[in-house]
């Protein structure tokens, strides 16, 4: 049978007890019961407040390093993405990156690192875990600390470009 809070003064305390029988539990059970089950919804509660769900949306200073196993070129890039996170977690925006390849050391500016905006997209959240897409690159990396501001992670880029394929792997990073 389950009875009505009770409010009642001990030492010039209120005290609210809820039980299931009274007659049977003794008083301090029942408070021990409703300490544990109070001490759980706080927790839970501020479980999101502690470490909440990570928000892709601003402008982030992005950079990588990558290589061509097949053509030994290298690649190293400095950009921006301004990205803009979905009611539903996923994100995308858009990005711009230079910098500078090369091949048997001579330079040369490839698709990577052109200068001309792209299209980031297909972004998504899992935990820690972030993975997005652009036309020529597929992105998979974590945050590294619990601030959520710094992601690092793995890069992999295919393209055709004046008749050769290039297939860069390596490390990319990202702050804000």
């Amino acid at each position: 049978m389950c009875h009505a809070p009770r409010v009642g003064r001990k030492r010039g305390v209120a005290v609210a007890a809820y039980s299931l029988d009274t007659t049977r539990i003794p008083a301090h059970v029942h408070r021990m019961r409703f300490s544990i089950a109070l001490a759980a919804l706080v927790l839970v509660g501020c479980r999101d407040a502690v470490n909440p769900a990570p928000t892709m949306t601003g402008q982030w200073r992005q950079s990588g390093q990558l290589a061509d196993v097949a053509t030994g070129d290298t690649h190293i890039h400095v950009g921006t993405f301004a990205l803009v996170q979905q009611a539903d977690g996923s994100f995308n925006g858009t990005g711009v990156q230079g910098g500078l390849c090369s091949h048997a050391g001579s330079s040369y500016q490839g698709p990577l690192t052109d200068g001309q905006p792209f299209a980031v997209f297909d972004g998504r959240v899992r935990g820690d875990s972030v993975e997005l897409s652009t036309p020529l690159c597929h992105l998979t990396g974590h945050f590294t600390d619990a601030s959520q501001s710094r992601m690092v992670g793995a890069a992999s880029c295919a393209f055709t470009w004046n008749g050769n394929d290039y297939r860069f792997l390596g490390q990319w990073q990202a702050d804000r």
